[in-house]
């Protein structure tokens, strides 16, 4: 070999590797550069991109406030992307600001929020919580899907049985036009457990009965747009302690301000039923393919004052399985 002529054996400055080598590298990392530019023009995956969520509350409660908080742990939890806002149905232009905003999820609290934005907006996917019958109540479409407060009725009317096994007769008033559903087969469960379920349909809130009109041992009272309105509530529980007549309410208010029994929903895990539909959703199935969950937790709150005013003695131990007990 002829000197000044390296040929494809002869070293590359002492580094150790031929000239020939060297030519390889340069050939490998050229390739590697185009693999590396032809990845960056596929699209990025969207599965941790940031998702919209619209909240709409049919009013400032408690419970609904419990429901938001399990909805978003339960989105946190799963490492979704979301950002939220927040509105009351009564909103002025609420649809027209959905429609604008263009939120990728709409997540409605609540029948009245649930069936207003449900019927104004059809394509975007709508999860709902904190509604009593959502079939029964008009809620329905392949847009939509969610957590309802649909405890099994023969558990309740079972519960009020173990926890006031005194009461036969028992009354429910309701909307019907909301709870006709819930009520025909509400009927049949507490045959089955041995009880006449009495029920008292009203249209408003003028034609809701007085207690003393009543010819019941208990009063049943469920989860009802028009019966649960603040006033109706607190007329019904003064007037149940002046006949003498329990009431087993809905949520751990009731049992506060007058009821000597309530079993509801835990109602920040219904949110998180909620949220898990949405993540549902965000990863691409649509709301059509997910049935509407029932609660899988119920809770039970005593008030003891009452039932001494009321010269009841409740089951001791139903008592110790009370979530909470209130008039110690």
């Amino acid at each position: 070999m002829k000197p000044g002529k390296p040929d494809n054996t002869t070293n590359y400055r002492g580094s150790g590797l031929s000239a020939g080598a060297i030519h390889g590298l340069g050939a490998l990392v050229m390739k590697s550069l185009t693999l590396l530019f032809l990845l960056s023009l596929i699209p990025v995956s969207t599965a941790h991109a940031q998702t919209k969520i619209a909240i709409v509350k049919s009013k400032n409660i408690a419970a609904y406030s419990e429901a938001v908080t399990g909805f978003t742990d339960a989105l946190k939890s799963r490492n979704a992307n979301a950002t939220y806002d927040e509105y009351l149905v009564t909103a002025a232009n609420l649809i027209g600001t959905l429609k604008t905003t263009k939120p990728d999820i709409i997540y409605t609290l609540g029948t009245s929020a649930t069936k207003t934005v449900s019927k104004a907006i059809t394509t975007t996917p709508i999860v709902f919580a904190m509604v009593m019958d959502p079939r029964g109540a008009g809620i329905q479409g392949s847009h939509i899907t969610g957590a309802s407060l649909d405890i099994p009725a023969y558990l309740l009317i079972q519960s009020l049985k173990r926890t006031l096994p005194d009461a036969r007769n028992v009354g429910v008033i309701y909307n019907a036009a909301e709870n006709n559903d819930f009520i025909t087969t509400a009927i049949k469960a507490a045959q089955n457990l041995g009880l006449n379920l009495k029920p008292y349909a009203v249209k408003s809130s003028k034609e809701i009965p007085d207690m003393k009109d009543l010819d019941i041992d208990a009063l049943w009272m469920i989860p009802d747009t028009v019966v649960c309105k603040t006033a109706n509530v607190e007329g019904i529980f003064l007037t149940s302690l002046k006949h003498k007549i329990p009431v087993m309410g809905i949520s751990s208010s009731y049992a506060k301000a007058g009821a000597i029994m309530a079993v509801s929903c835990d109602y920040k895990d219904i949110g998180a039923q909620a949220g898990e539909i949405a993540h549902m959703i965000i990863n691409g199935t649509k709301p059509r393919s997910i049935a509407i969950s029932n609660p899988r937790k119920t809770k039970l709150y005593l008030n003891l004052a009452v039932a001494d005013r009321l010269k009841i003695k409740i089951p001791g131990n139903i008592v110790s399985e009370a979530t909470e007990v209130y008039g110690k």
